[in-house]
């Protein structure tokens, strides 16, 4: 009858392995040597304690952030309010371009003002708005001067 071959304890992990055997066929203890150190880039057990990562991870992040894509269309429009705003607030004397600017550049502001540039949304609303006081003020003033100048 034969008998067992005789064996160890690995003191790392607890493995019984061959006597004769150099290295845990589980951890890797080093029975001369002691413990090897972990290679880079070898994964290693969390510390005592850890618990996973968030499940509610996502919470912390704002909407738009990093996990949904920002497709910009909102912050165009608030650059095309700003850029149509100033313009119909420097025509404010060429009514036919004042006008259809200003009105272009409130709706595309309004639009805007949804996106991540809401600063230039508002931006473009205050000149365009301004632009279009300034624009009807000028045609009201041209329609009353040329209405009380006699005609000869």
């Amino acid at each position: 009858m034969a008998g067992t071959p005789p064996q160890k304890l690995c003191p790392s992990c607890g493995t019984v392995v061959p006597a004769d055997a150099n290295l845990c066929s589980k951890c890797g203890y080093n029975f001369h040597t002691g413990p090897r150190p972990p290679s880079p880039g070898s994964f290693q057990s969390p510390p005592p304690g850890y618990g996973g990562p968030n499940p509610n991870w996502q919470a912390n992040y704002p909407r738009g952030g990093y996990n949904e894509p920002n497709t910009g269309t909102a912050d165009g429009l608030a650059i095309a309010s700003l850029v149509l705003g100033i313009v119909a607030l420097l025509s404010f004397c060429i009514c036919y371009v004042s006008v259809p600017c200003a009105a272009l550049a409130i709706v595309f502001g309004i639009v805007g003002l949804k996106g991540n540039n809401r600063g230039l949304a508002t931006a473009g609303l205050i000149c365009a708005i301004a632009g279009a006081v300034i624009s009807i003020l000028v045609i009201v003033f041209v329609v009353v001067g040329m209405s009380q100048t006699p005609v000869r």
